[in-house]
Parts: C-alpha cells; structure tokens; sequence
C-alpha cells in the first residue's frame, strides 16, 4: 500500500473511532479535539526525511493543543485564563514556524506576508460571513448581539481574550492539523505523481468525505443534509487545495483561510456564538444560498489564479513516442 493510501485509511479509521465514542459518550466532548489533530499527526508521521528532534517538536504541539482543550474543557478555568493560553501556544507554533521549519509540509513562513495572509483571511470570511453581512445591510435586525454567547457574563476583558484564544486554537488545529495533514502531505505527496484532476478534486473529496463519521455520530445528519455539507465541504475543499498551491505550497494562508471559515461558523453564528442570526423569510435559504455560490465562485476565481503553477505540482504528460532503438525518426539526423 502506497503511502498517501496508508494516510487516507488511517486518517478515516480515526475519523470513525473518535466521532463514535465520543458520539456514545466513551469519550468526553472534548476528545473531539483529536479528531484534525489526528490527521496532522499521521501526515507527520509518513512524511520522510525529517530529522527526529523537529519531528518530536511538532508532535509536541500536537499534544499541547489537546491537552490545552481537554483540560480547558474538564476543568473550572477561567475563560480568559484558557483564552491567554490559547494565544500563547498560537505564538509557539508561529515561532516554532519560524525557527524549526519543515519544509518537506509546507510548515514554514517562508514566503508568507500580509499580502498572502489577506488573501487567505478573505477567501475564508467570503462564504460565511459575506452572505450575512449582505442581509445585515439590507435588514440590521437580522443579525445582533446573541444574549446566551458563551462569553456574556464575563468582564470586556476577559471576553475579548477568550474570543480572540478561541481563533487561535482554531488556526493551532488547521495548521498542524488538518491542514497539515490533508494539503502539506497528501498534496506534497502526490505532487509530480498524479493529473492534476486528482491532485485536486480527489484530494478536495476525500477531504470531504472525512468528515462524514462526525456528521452521523455528533451532528446526527439526516441524508439531505448530509448531501448539502458533504457538497459545501468539497467545494471549499478545492478553494484549500487553490489557496495552498497559489500560494506556493506554504499551510499558513491556506490554514488562514481555513481558521477564518470556522471562526465565523463556530464563534459567531452558532448557538452560542456572538452574534444571533435571526433571519426572515427567505433569508436563511438566501444565507445557506449565497454560501454555496460563493465556494463555487472562489473555485474558479483561486483556480484560476492558480492555474499557471500547476504544471510544477502534477505529474508531466507524455510526449512523443521515442522511435524504436537502432531506427531514426523522419527528417532526423543520422546518430554520430
């Protein structure tokens, strides 16, 4: 079994384990931490010709993060305690970026700027937060201050820290872990091995796939609404693959824009996020609709851009038959 096999298979086999038992409740809530972590692990683990000590230090980060969200989980600390935490460890893999690179994941801020990191930070918000921001403009009252957020009753503070902690460890499990995992390795991997259809769209479906064992055993999905994520998940599974080629190969636009697609999902307009979506009407459908319109668009947008780097990531096509040794081709000249 190839190597991009053995990771997609563990990756799925972990996948499944992990959504089941805490779905059962074998496992507390905040075991699904190890769910993207996972995947960042195992890219880790396949990827050769890294030296041991690097290798060790990013399993360690690996490890800081779920210890940090278990025990945050489990255990009476104060929001704003866990949120300094959280953006301590932030500040730890970007340093550890920085001085201890692995090249061989993209896992380097070689070649990162604010240039690229806009682009990944605009191409995550446009799907999620630009359908709302656009029914916001046109009706105010559909979008305000969620009375339940999570972080109401605590001082301004303490609110800010622990929302902007909650980004940090957001982007912490995207840039060593799924994205580690499903772009620095597997794509990196495949790179110069494959067409570019399943560099892309194979990659993009598998990642999509994924996250199926979570939709049954903690969303509880029934099958249309299983198809529609499935479907949202692949389309911004190819604006990841774009982003992380366009952007020459680096995880931390991609795990920019990737981070940013959660933030507002998870911390802003979910139950307990900031804001309270209260759509009317046709909104919520014009929301979900705009959503999916926006991914697509953002395909061929990114896909475009980058088109022209793709011929140095697949595999080269075969040129023109070599004439049979001991022959010469017509017109050619003869062999000295």
């Amino acid at each position: 079994m190839s190597r991009p096999s053995i990771f997609v298979v563990s990756a799925f086999a972990t996948a499944a384990a992990i959504a089941a038992a805490v779905g059962y409740e074998w496992l507390p809530k905040a075991a699904l931490n190890a769910w993207p972590l996972a995947v960042g692990t195992i890219g880790l683990a396949l990827t050769q010709r890294v030296e041991a000590p690097r290798r060790g230090v990013y399993l360690g980060l690996i490890v800081a993060a779920f210890v940090l969200e278990l025990v945050g989980a489990e255990l009476p600390i104060a929001p704003i305690a866990l949120g300094i935490a959280r953006i301590a460890l932030l500040a730890l893999v970007l340093l550890t970026l920085y001085r201890r690179p692995i090249d061989e994941i993209g896992a380097t801020t070689d070649g990162v700027n604010w240039r690229t990191i806009s682009f990944g930070a605009v191409v995550g918000l446009l799907p999620t937060a630009g359908p709302w921001l656009a029914v916001w403009v046109t009706r105010p009252a559909a979008l305000v201050l969620n009375p339940e957020w999570r972080y109401a009753d605590e001082p301004l503070w303490g609110a800010i820290a622990a929302l902007v902690g909650a980004g940090a460890i957001l982007f912490v499990n995207t840039v060593v872990g799924e994205e580690a995992g499903w772009r620095g390795y597997l794509v990196r991997e495949l790179r110069g091995r494959t067409t570019r259809r399943r560099l892309v769209w194979g990659t993009a479906l598998v990642f999509a796939l994924w996250h199926i064992p979570f939709d049954i055993f903690i969303g509880d999905m029934d099958a249309p609404n299983l198809v529609v994520n499935q479907f949202s998940r692949y389309t911004m599974g190819l604006v990841y693959v774009h982003v992380f080629i366009r952007t020459g190969g680096s995880l931390i636009p991609v795990s920019v824009a990737h981070a940013m697609h959660n933030f507002v999902l998870y911390q802003l307009i979910a139950p307990r996020g900031l804001l309270a979506p209260e759509p009317a009407g046709l909104e919520g459908l014009a929301v979900a609709g705009g959503y999916l319109l926006m991914a697509v668009a953002l395909v061929f947008v990114v896909g475009r851009q980058a088109r022209a780097i793709y011929p140095e990531w697949t595999a080269p096509r075969p040129g023109p038959l070599t004439p049979p040794s001991g022959t010469e081709s017509a017109g050619s000249e003869p062999r000295a």
